[in-house]
C-alpha cells in the first residue's frame, strides 16, 4: 500500500462511540451533491473535526474556508451535544471538496485507509452520497444501492427506491466494495443532478432520505433550498477554479443520461 496515504487524528471523544454509529461519505462527485450535503450536515449538527486523511496522490490544491486553511479530506463527528457537553459519537462525516485523482491504485488506497479507520472506530454502517447526471427530470427522487445485509431495511422505507440496474464509479464505488469484504454494512443514496451545475436541491433530497432511514438525524434543509441560487453561483465558480488549476489532470464527470428512466437500463 502507498505509504503516502494515511489517517491523522486531530482529537478523540472521551465518551466513546455509539454502537449504532454511521459514517456518511460526501465527496466532490457529480453536481457536488456529496460535498454540499456533507457540508450542510456538518454545519447543522455542529460536528467537530476529529481526523483527516492525507494522501500524496491528492491534486495540488489547497482548501480555504473564510480564509482558514483546511485539510483537503476531513473527518467530523458529533462529539458534543447541542449544549456543548461531550457525548458518545453517533454520526461521522468524511468529506472533501477536491476532485480526487483518477489513478485506480491511489483511489484503492484512499478507500482502504478510510475503511480501516471506520473499523478501528467500530463503525458498522457506511453510506455514500452520490449524484447521477441526467438531462431531464422534474422530481428529486432518491434511489439506493446496497449490499444484501441492508436491502430488507431500506426496502421498507417509503420515500426511497432501489436502483434496479446501474453502476457507481470512483471512490464511492471502491468504498462500497470494501464494505463487501469487511464486517461493514454499506449502501449509497443516489439523486439525479444536472450536468455541470451544483446540485443543491439534490443534496437536500439526499439529506431528507437520510432522515427517513435514521430518525435521530434531525436536519432542516429549508435553508439549503432557500440559498440554492447563491450556492449554485459560488460553487460553480469554485468548480471552474479547480478545473483551471488542474488543467489536463482534470477529468470531467461522465456524460449525462437522457432521463431518470435511463438509470435503469
Amino acid at each position: 500500500m502507498d505509504q503516502g496515504t494515511k489517517i491523522k487524528k486531530c482529537c478523540a471523544s472521551t465518551h466513546g462511540i455509539s454502537k449504532d454509529a454511521i459514517m456518511i461519505v460526501g465527496i466532490a462527485n457529480a453536481g457536488l451533491v456529496g460535498t454540499i450535503a456533507a457540508s450542510h450536515i456538518i454545519q447543522k449538527l455542529n460536528l467537530s473535526e476529529i481526523a483527516y486523511l492525507y494522501s500524496s496522490n491528492f491534486p495540488p490544491v489547497s482548501v480555504f474556508m473564510d480564509g482558514e486553511l483546511k485539510h483537503p479530506f476531513r473527518i467530523y463527528a458529533d462529539v458534543k451535544d447541542s449544549k456543548g457537553v461531550e457525548k458518545q459519537s453517533r454520526i461521522f462525516v468524511a468529506t472533501t471538496e477536491l476532485p480526487l485523482t483518477k489513478d485506480p491504485s491511489a483511489l484503492h488506497d484512499i478507500a482502504h485507509v478510510l475503511m480501516d479507520f471506520a473499523e478501528e472506530l467500530n463503525i458498522k454502517t457506511i453510506v455514500t452520497l452520490v449524484g447521477f447526471p441526467v438531462d431531464d427530470f422534474d422530481k428529486y427522487d432518491v434511489f439506493f444501492a446496497a449490499e444484501p445485509s441492508m436491502l430488507d431495511k431500506l426496502k421498507k422505507i417509503k420515500g426511497i427506491e432501489p436502483l434496479p440496474k446501474g453502476m457507481i464509479f470512483g471512490l464511492e464505488a471502491l468504498i462500497l466494495n470494501e464494505t463487501l469484504e469487511r464486517s461493514l454494512d454499506g449502501f449509497s443514496l443516489i439523486a439525479p443532478v444536472k450536468e455541470m451545475l451544483p446540485g443543491t436541491r439534490s443534496a437536500a433530497a439526499l439529506i431528507d432520505a437520510l432522515k427517513l432511514i435514521y430518525k435521530y438525524i434531525d436536519i432542516d434543509v429549508k435553508e439549503l433550498i432557500d440559498q440554492d441560487d447563491f450556492l449554485q453561483a459560488k460553487l460553480k465558480e469554485l468548480a471552474e477554479q479547480v478545473k483551471r488549476s488542474q488543467g489536463e489532470e482534470y477529468t470531467p464527470p461522465p456524460p449525462p443520461s437522457k432521463s431518470v428512466n435511463s438509470l435503469f437500463t
